[in-house]
């Protein structure tokens, strides 16, 4: 409970924290996500973003801009929020079920493969709510975050295996 709350916590600090580029802003989100993945596996992880994004509905200013509500999450850019969830699901499945000698490699590939859900699930609400064609969308939701997402799944899968390894147990 401890773990999953620290990671709750992350997600808080570090997801409001937002850099406008276009319609939809670079936040720390997919790093704090995806460090939670690797770090507690998919059950606690997805724990930790289901209580970050009810906290966002409630009303407390956690989302990008420190934004909160119903209508964020059913706004055009909400499919990221949501999609945080299967990520974590999606990440913590490679980095916990991998073997010790290939685990940087799983984990790499399951934080590539949780931001392709991301970036599908963005996409598609994008262009349900506003109306967009697709090449638009990707260019707008897509194209500009990919090397930034790149690094941050580097980054992640680096300090999240650290973190890990000195957790006095293994989630």
């Amino acid at each position: 409970m401890i773990e999953c709350s620290l990671f709750t916590a992350l997600l808080c600090i570090f997801c409001p924290l937002a850099v406008p580029v276009g319609t939809v802003p670079v936040t720390l989100a997919v790093f704090a996500v995806l460090l939670a993945a690797v770090v507690l596996g998919s059950k606690k992880a997805a724990v930790a973003v289901g209580v970050y994004i009810l906290l966002g509905l409630v009303g407390l200013p956690v989302f990008s801009y420190g934004k909160s509500g119903f209508p964020v999450i059913f706004g055009p850019t909400g499919g990221y929020l949501w999609s945080y969830f299967l990520m974590a699901l999606i990440a913590g499945f490679f980095s916990v079920g991998s073997r010790a000698k290939h685990k940087f490699a799983f984990s790499l590939i399951g934080c590539f493969l949780a931001v392709d859900v991301c970036y599908l699930c963005g996409t598609v609400q994008f262009v349900l709510l506003t109306h967009t064609g697709v090449y638009e969308a990707l260019a707008v939701c897509v194209l500009p975050f990919i090397v930034v997402d790149i690094i941050k799944c580097f980054c992640a899968v680096l300090l999240g295996l650290k973190i890990r390894k000195k957790l006095p147990y293994r989630s």
